[in-house]
């Protein structure tokens, strides 16, 4: 009850908590800032261990954050190859572009040269490929 809430957590937090808790907020809805960064990512059934069968899923990536980059109608700077392992560790590399673009062949290209062999760091369970420095 809110009498119960607001005797442990005090008449202010505890009310407001409560009402939160049932779905009651009067506060003004506002639009979300601009993204920051734009990403997209796959997890594998089956773990990628070999380099050739990481390529594509980098390449997969790559182009639906692209797709993503297009609709927000903005050019990236940077991007970052995100491989999550067997283990569930994440590795990222990043790499930036002297100036923004939404060039598909250019913006692959580059996730691929950060690749890891996963003969090097393991199986891998997840690929993804983001963009930032968005303009």
């Amino acid at each position: 009850s809110p009498v119960e809430v607001a005797s442990v957590l005090g008449a202010t937090v505890g009310r407001a908590l409560h009402r939160l808790a049932h779905g009651i907020d009067d506060r003004p809805v506002a639009e979300r800032a601009s993204s920051k960064q734009i990403s997209a990512e796959s997890t594998f059934a089956e773990d990628i261990v070999e380099l050739d069968a990481l390529r594509p899923a980098i390449r997969k990536a790559a182009a639906g954050a692209h797709r993503r980059l297009l609709t927000d109608g903005r050019g990236a700077r940077t991007v970052v190859l995100k491989l999550k392992r067997a283990d569930m560790s994440i590795l990222t590399r990043s790499t930036t572009l002297p100036a923004a673009t939404t060039d598909l062949e250019t913006l692959t290209s580059m996730a691929r040269r950060l690749a890891i062999d996963p003969h090097t760091v393991g199986p891998i369970r997840l690929v993804g490929v983001g963009f930032s420095g968005l303009s």
